[in-house]
């Protein structure tokens, strides 16, 4: 029988440990001598061998790390390969572009037109503009289902501004059976208003011109008019870096010395140049694509005109230099929580951007609407009542079955539940194939929706001493120049100073009183803030102090909150380019059921209502 070495081993340590002394001449002794030669040279034979190994594992590793680093740097040089291509294939597509527009016909503004003086040139291209005899391009809006009969029992979902307007415009049709479901326990959705210091404070502005056939008559109706107070554009202060000791420029200084800054110029005048010279371009290649459209939401334009929709809107400017505009379409955009122009689809600034509204909000800069003392908030609840529309409050929608006999039915959280033959949703589109039961129409829309996407908004009402203040509406470049939403102040209004009229030497010498009566050493504003993601309300806050501080805000309060977080649903740039808002169009009507809002066309009330009426006007 072998003894294990190690063992052996051991015994003989033992033995010596013990202090004995083995006999010389013992077999035993000898074996033992013998066994722990035999051991040792095992042990060493072991040792060199796990010594070779570890050189021979350092070796695999060191080539190993060599492997590593080269197929970093194949990765890195595939990853240069594949920018170059992107870059490549962007370059293609920004001639493709050029060349389209260059041979997509004539141009509406000449060169010609743009002889003159600054004022001679503005005034040719306000005539071309408005008077030219341009007929809408595209592919005409097909006629879309709609409720089948004048007793059909109708469903809107949503009580905000989109669904009073459907549900008021198919009753004055002719349709009796119209209800309106609203989760909330009032109507008007993200129009709303605060009462502080006896003033109706709301954050709605809106222009006369551009809302003649929706809003405008409803006003009108409803007496609103006596109301209405003209502001102007030349009262808005900015603040290039949002430090109070840099001093703010006024909104049309502050586009001219944005076109300076862009283009490393010193002439004002050439700056001014530049943006009539791209409004030109703009103007142009706007009118090719789309015509004169006969709403806000254009037609589908011809397939050939579908890659002028690639991109982000600031893709856009720099596929066609247009720079000298950025600021224009940042005011648009930026100031009105529509998201940035680093972000949003380039298809959402034709909609809402057309030659007419560039020209009198941009170039012209009319003045815009808002109520003295009044709220937008109290139009709807009278369109109610005006028509006896039937609202059921405090119905949020838990899921929606599609019944056998073609019906919809709608179950609430609160346990009741309606039916209806005809559905129209008017809430957050991607909300509504999440809540319907399965079927073909649900997994339709869940593709058509699901690259939608929304962000989040927070109403203020503020009041400070000792801040300083340069005009009742105030804009911060540090938001307003960043290219995402960053929670920070974008823009703060005193809606009190602005709807009376307060002059500018007035409101910064504290000169007047709120409709209380109280002084105007402590002022009271509202301001609104932006952000991708969702901030908490101790962040919000927050931020929101520490800016107002930094304009040597003292005892500030946060009054009132108004939040919302699902603001301006919109697709992504690729969806937006493939041409979603018109499949969402020609979907209309399917399985009785019409999708309506923001989320469905822009997020204003004119885009809102106008895409109602279209669908009303083209309903069989």
């Amino acid at each position: 029988m072998k003894l294990d070495y190690f063992v052996v081993t051991f015994l003989i340590m033992i033995f010596f440990a013990e202090g004995k002394k083995a006999p010389s001449n013992s077999k035993i002794w000898k074996k033992l001598q013998k066994l722990d030669s035999f051991v040792k040279e095992k042990i060493k034979d072991a040792m060199e061998s796990l010594e070779d190994h570890q050189e021979s594992l350092e070796d695999k590793q060191s080539s190993f790390e060599d492997d590593i680093l080269s197929l970093e740097n194949k990765y890195d040089e595939h990853d240069e390969k594949f920018d170059a291509v992107e870059l490549s294939i962007q370059d293609l597509e920004d001639k493709l572009a050029l060349a389209i527009v260059e041979n997509a016909g004539e141009d509406l503004i000449t060169d010609q037109d743009l002889q003159g003086t600054p004022q001679e040139i503005l005034g040719k291209l306000a005539q071309k503009v408005f008077f030219s005899p341009v007929e809408p391009k595209g592919t005409p809006f097909k006629p879309v289902n709609g409720p089948n009969g004048n007793d059909s029992r109708i469903g809107i979902v949503g009580a905000g501004a989109g669904g009073v307007h459907m549900a008021y415009l198919l009753k004055q049709k002719g349709f009796t059976n119209v209800t309106i479901l609203e989760k909330s326990n009032r109507v008007g959705g993200l129009v709303g208003h605060v009462d502080l210091r006896g003033t109706r404070m709301t954050y709605h502005i809106w222009n006369d011109r551009f809302y003649q056939k929706t809003l405008v008559p409803l006003l009108d109706k409803f007496g609103f008019g006596p109301d209405i107070v003209n502001t102007t554009r030349d009262h808005t202060l900015f603040w290039p870096t949002n430090d109070a000791n840099i001093p703010g420029m006024w909104s049309g200084q502050f586009v001219i010395a944005s076109v300076m800054q862009e283009y490393q110029i010193s002439d004002p005048s050439l700056a001014y140049q530049l943006i009539l010279k791209q409004f030109a371009e703009y103007t142009n290649i706007y009118i090719k694509i789309f015509g004169k459209p006969e709403t806000t939401f254009m037609r589908r334009p011809d397939p050939l005109y579908m890659t002028l929709l690639s991109g982000t809107i600031m893709d856009f400017v720099e596929r066609f230099s247009l720079q000298a505009l950025k600021s224009f379409f940042r005011n648009f955009f930026h100031i009105n929580g529509y998201g940035t122009i680093d972000t949003v689809p380039v298809t959402y600034l034709f909609i809402i951007v057309t030659p007419g509204y560039l020209m009198e909000l941009g170039l012209l800069r009319i003045p815009y609407n808002y109520m003295n003392n009044r709220s937008l908030q109290e139009l709807f609840p009278m369109m109610i009542e005006d028509q006896d529309i039937n609202t059921i409050f405090n119905f949020e929608v838990s899921f929606i079955e599609k019944l056998g006999s073609g019906k919809y039915k709608l179950h609430s959280k609160n346990g009741t539940s309606e039916e209806y033959d005809f559905l129209i949703w008017a809430g957050t589109p991607f909300d509504l194939p999440q809540l319907l039961y399965p079927c073909d129409m649900k997994n339709y829309l869940f593709d058509l929706l699901k690259t939608q996407h929304s962000h989040y908004v927070t109403a203020s009402f503020l009041s400070m001493k000792n801040s300083i203040r340069g005009a009742p509406v105030q804009v911060y470049g540090k938001q307003f120049l960043s290219d995402t939403y960053e929670n920070t102040p974008m823009v703060d209004y005193d809606v009190h100073a602005a709807g009376t009229g307060v002059s500018i030497e007035d409101y910064i010498s504290n000169n007047f009183t709120y409709k209380d009566g109280s002084s105007a050493d402590v002022k009271t504003f509202w301001s609104l803030q932006y952000c991708f993601c969702e901030p908490s309300e101790e962040e919000t806050t927050q931020t929101l102090t520490e800016h107002y501080e930094k304009f040597n805000g003292t005892d500030i309060s946060v009054d009132a909150v108004l939040k919302w977080d699902q603001y301006f649903p919109r697709w992504n740039v690729e969806a937006a380019a493939q041409g979603k808002h018109w499949d969402l169009y020609d979907f209309q009507g399917t399985d009785n059921v019409w999708i309506i809002g923001g989320g469905a066309v822009f997020e204003n009330l004119n885009s809102i209502m106008e895409y109602n009426q279209l669908l009303i006007s083209n309903m069989i």
